[in-house]
């Protein structure tokens, strides 16, 4: 018995550890997310309690990937891994970050493009974890945050692109989408880089220097 909930303990606390770094960054950047919201979508949007469940949900998204992308054990080979990975977790992603459009704003998503949108998302989530793992990783501080800005500089215009196909009535063109789009570099860099090192670089972390 006491063997059993030992190693439900050993399990369960880097799954908490993943979800409670995740959210404290994404608490910390929600002001800009919700910003580039408005920004895209040209609505005033203010904060409400609810957004507390959304940064949950980023939180558990992205502790799923991370957790689904160490645990692949077909291959070491990190490019098989992290396709594998996004195969996986892209309608939990799209899900996720089209319904946060849907709830913060009046438009719909349209249902004639959900195929293109999900081959982006795909292909998207697939690249985009290949490079995280690759780059956010990096020894050398200033090269392992530039090199994440130059990997999420590649995944928002990919995510511009969904969503603009997703939600037609955006207007592409506008100065509002590119504030947005560097605004969102910025965010999803600053998330990404500071949760990989929260999770492989603290000494007290259950992941620290973990072979991935």
């Amino acid at each position: 018995m006491y063997k059993n909930k030992l190693i439900y303990k050993l399990m369960m606390y880097p799954l908490v550890y993943r979800i409670t770094c995740s959210s404290l960054v994404h608490l910390i950047s929600l002001p800009l997310d919700i910003k580039g919201t408005s920004l895209i979508t040209n609505e005033e949007y203010k904060f409400q309690m609810k957004e507390l469940k959304s940064i949950l949900i980023s939180a558990i998204v992205f502790s799923l990937q991370n957790l689904v992308f160490e645990n692949i054990n077909l291959s070491n080979n990190i490019y098989i891994k992290g396709g594998l990975t996004g195969v996986l977790t892209t309608p939990l992603y799209l899900f996720h970050e089209l319904h946060k459009i849907i709830i913060r704003s009046q438009l719909k998503f349209n249902n004639k493009n959900k195929k293109l949108v999900l081959i982006l998302g795909c292909i998207r989530q697939i690249s985009m974890t290949i490079l995280l793992y690759n780059f956010a990783m990096l020894k050398n501080v200033y090269l392992g945050f530039f090199s994440t800005l130059i990997a999420n500089f590649y995944g928002i215009i990919l995510k511009k692109h969904i969503i603009l196909i997703a939600f037609p009535k955006i207007k592409k063109n506008s100065v509002n989408i590119k504030l947005c789009f560097f605004l969102e570099i910025f965010r999803s860099s600053f998330n990404d880089y500071i949760t990989f090192n929260l999770l492989y670089k603290l000494t007290f972390s259950p992941l620290f220097n973990k072979n991935i």
